[in-house]
């Protein structure tokens, strides 16, 4: 019989007993020491697949550079203050005549409303993430259709303005 634990325990802890059990039982010529070797050896590996997904997740925003892409928003850090970042951004958007519909400030981030040529929206957020760091969104396209390239280009256009 599997023992029944007297307090509820997480989803993975039940699994791994339930492993444990499992591969205890398994008739094997080599006995028990190959079978308990080899369960551990495979709760280790869905454990580190498990969490492994995490730790890649967390090391894409480390770099300096590098982007982030969740629901249509492009996101990237920049070594730069808010101030200079946002003047950028206004600058690059005068440049390419478009005009900007809306904008909004609370104080920690700016949300610039904008439509390019082709009639297509498109939102810059610039938000503040440290005193020397900004983080900058920008959705291209409308919804179920956004445009990742017209996004990530006006993000090399920031970064190069922002090296100057």
């Amino acid at each position: 019989m599997i023992p029944v634990p007297r307090r509820p325990i997480c989803l993975t802890r039940a699994v791994i007993v339930l492993l444990m059990h499992y591969f205890n039982r398994t008739p094997n010529s080599k006995g028990k020491k190959m079978t308990r070797k080899f369960a551990a050896l495979f709760i280790m590996s869905c454990f580190w697949l498990w969490v492994g997904c995490a730790v890649v997740a967390v090391g894409t925003g480390v770099g300096v550079g590098t982007y982030t892409y969740l629901k249509g928003d492009l996101k990237r850090a920049y070594n730069a203050k808010f101030d200079k970042t946002l003047d950028v951004c206004l600058s690059i958007l005068t440049d390419l005549n478009q005009p900007i519909l809306e904008k909004t400030t609370d104080g920690e981030k700016t949300t610039i409303q904008t439509k390019r040529k082709n009639s297509s929206p498109q939102t810059i957020t610039v938000a503040i993430s440290s005193v020397d760091w900004t983080e900058v969104s920008v959705r291209s396209g409308v919804f179920g259709y956004w445009n990742r390239e017209v996004s990530q280009q006006f993000h090399e256009f920031i970064a190069e303005r922002l090296e100057r």
